[in-house]
């Protein structure tokens, strides 16, 4: 009988060795791509959460903070940054608390190994005189999440391409509808939002391409996402017809990315990689010029999780 058990045990656990690489791999599969490379990266991917407001400080990004002395370092530096001055915008209590941490951990790799063993007057000391505004300022440009618009590009079935919109001047060039207002930055617009009383903001503008509409192949707008997981869609309109994005692009991660919509062609062929969502015509519109094509962006709230959305 023991025999038995112990063959059952061992097949059932060379069946749970040889299936980890499979399992480790789907895992992957649905993460971002800062989970994969994060040295605390796990089995599962990490849950969205949406926010109603942005910008907003991201509380986990250094909510694993350890090492020595934590909690007698957290505590100097809260107290070292009481009399900082936070922007309007965020909670000052939170601000303080998560850049404390971060500025551990920035601290962890600067201040020698050594130091972390002398006296608790010496470690505030220590701790003290390294914390100077560029740190602070660093640390909170690291936690800080915000929805960054740049460029928007047309191009042609013969490759011609139009910028539409710069990186520059962005925040003058996008008319606003909903709760939410542009502000222009040196690396582009950022687009401050609270859902408290709406759930969709509309970004639209009616532009001129120097080729002839007709031959639009392709549209690609250059964002910062907030990580918030929210939904961005898109409209367009031309030569009486109004398109519409297939899927919706969700705003996961905090890098720069590039989405791209166009209408059905050849390169939707299957051996081609998609990186492209599809527009599909879905009614008429009064825009009709030879030159002319009006955009709408759509930024609304995530109605459920959609972890596999992107992929």
């Amino acid at each position: 009988m023991m025999r038995r058990v112990l063959i059952y045990f061992t097949l059932a656990m060379g069946a749970v060795i040889f299936a980890w690489p499979f399992i480790w791999m789907i895992g992957t599969s649905i993460k971002l791509e800062r989970e994969v490379l994060s040295n605390r990266s796990g089995v599962l991917p990490e849950r969205p959460i949406p926010r109603s407001r942005s910008p907003y400080l991201d509380d986990r990004m250094f909510s694993q903070a350890d090492g020595r002395h934590r909690d007698e370092a957290i505590a100097i530096l809260e107290e070292q940054l009481r009399g900082h001055i936070w922007p309007s915008n965020i909670d000052a209590e939170f601000a303080r608390k998560e850049t404390a941490r971060g500025i551990y951990q920035r601290l962890l790799i600067s201040i020698p190994y050594e130091k972390w063993s002398d006296s608790s007057e010496q470690l505030r000391a220590t701790i003290t005189d390294a914390i100077t505004p560029d740190l602070i300022d660093s640390v909170v440009g690291e936690l800080r999440r915000v929805f960054t618009i740049g460029q928007l590009r047309a191009r042609s079935t013969e490759l011609q391409e139009d910028q539409l919109v710069s990186a520059s001047d962005a925040a003058t060039k996008w008319s606003v509808a909903g709760p939410g207002t542009l502000s222009q930055k040196a690396g582009g617009a950022e687009l401050s939002y609270d859902f408290a009383s709406a759930n969709k903001v509309m970004l639209s503008q009616t532009f001129a391409t120097s080729f002839p509409i007709e031959r639009l192949r392709r549209l690609q707008f250059y964002f910062q996402p907030d990580d918030t997981w929210h939904a961005l869609r898109v409209t367009v309109e031309k030569l009486g017809h109004r398109f519409v994005s297939e899927r919706a692009v969700y705003l996961a991660d905090h890098s720069w990315q590039i989405a791209t919509w166009q209408e059905r062609s050849a390169d939707d062929a299957l051996t081609k990689i998609k990186t492209w969502t599809l527009l599909k015509d879905a009614g008429g519109s009064a825009v009709r010029g030879p030159n002319e094509v009006r955009i709408t962006l759509h930024f609304g709230v995530m109605s459920v999780p959609v972890y596999f959305s992107l992929y």
